[in-house]
C-alpha cells in the first residue's frame, strides 16, 4: 500500500450532487471509482476527469437491484488489489418514489427506496470500512435530507429510508470514533436536481443553488475536518 494513495469512491456519481463531488476529488488527484447506474452519464464524468489529467473507474449498476451475488464485495476486493486502501467513500445515490399516500404506496416503490436509500449504505459500510480503516485520513460522507424528518405528507417511502440512513451513518461514525476513520451524514441545501425535479415535477428551480456550488462547500467541510465521526453536517455557504 503506498503511502500517499488517495482513493475515493463515490455513489449517484453519473448526476448531481455525487457527479460534482467525483469531479472535485478526481481534480485533486483522487483515483475515483464512480458508482450509478447511468452508463452514459459516467461516460462523461469520466471525460472531465480524465480531460483534467485524472483518473476513474467507471462501475455502472444499479445499487437499488436485488442482485445476487452483490457485486459489492467484488468491488472492494479489487481495490484492495489495486491500491490497499480507500481513503474518501461519499454515498450521493438516492432514490424518491412518486408522490403518494402511505395507505396506496406501491410495495416495489417502498422496497427501492429501501434498498437504494438504506440498504446500499449499509452494504458500503459492510463492504469497505476494512479498506476504510488502512487509508490515511479515512472520511466517509453519506447525503442526508433535513426535510425527511419532518414527516412531510406523500413521500413517506423517501423520508423512512432516509432518516433510517441517517441514524445507521450516525451511529456507525460513532463506533469508529479513535479509529481514525471519520463518518458523518451531510445536509446540503436543496439545489437543482433530477431527484428534485422528480419528486416535486413542475416546480421552478431557479431560486436554488447549483450542485456545483454545495460540491465546493463540502470540499472546503472535507479540508476543514473540523467535525466528530457521527456528526451530521450541514452545507451551507
Amino acid at each position: 500500500m503506498s503511502a500517499d494513495a488517495r482513493v475515493a469512491l463515490v455513489t449517484g456519481a453519473s448526476r448531481g450532487l455525487g457527479r460534482a463531488v467525483a469531479e472535485r476529488l478526481g481534480a485533486r488527484g483522487y483515483h475515483v471509482y464512480a458508482v450509478a447506474r447511468t452508463v452514459g452519464g459516467l461516460e462523461e464524468l469520466d471525460d472531465v476527469i480524465r480531460g483534467g489529467g485524472g483518473a476513474a473507474t467507471l462501475v455502472p449498476f444499479d445499487l437499488g437491484l436485488a442482485e445476487e451475488p452483490d457485486p459489492l464485495p467484488g468491488l472492494a476486493a479489487k481495490i484492495m488489489e489495486r491500491h490497499g486502501c480507500l481513503n474518501v467513500m461519499f454515498g450521493a445515490a438516492g432514490v424518491m418514489p412518486p408522490h403518494s399516500p402511505v395507505s396506496h404506496q406501491g410495495g416495489d416503490d417502498w422496497e427501492r427506496a429501501l434498498r437504494v436509500n438504506l440498504g446500499a449504505a449499509r452494504r458500503l459500510v459492510c463492504h469497505f470500512e476494512g479498506l476504510l480503516r488502512r487509508g490515511s485520513r479515512p472520511r466517509a460522507f453519506f447525503v442526508g435530507d433535513a426535510m425527511a424528518s419532518e414527516g412531510r405528507a406523500y413521500i413517506s417511502a423517501y423520508g423512512v429510508s432516509k432518516v433510517a440512513m441517517e441514524h445507521l451513518i450516525c451511529a456507525w461514525g460513532r463506533e469508529l470514533r479513535g479509529s481514525g476513520v471519520k463518518a458523518a451524514v451531510v445536509y446540503p441545501p436543496i439545489f437543482r436536481s433530477n431527484l428534485r425535479r422528480l419528486g416535486f415535477p413542475g416546480e421552478d428551480q431557479g431560486g436554488y443553488v447549483t450542485a456545483a456550488e454545495v460540491a465546493d462547500v463540502f470540499m472546503g467541510v472535507m479540508d476543514d475536518d473540523d467535525f466528530e465521526s457521527g456528526d451530521k453536517i450541514n452545507l451551507k455557504n
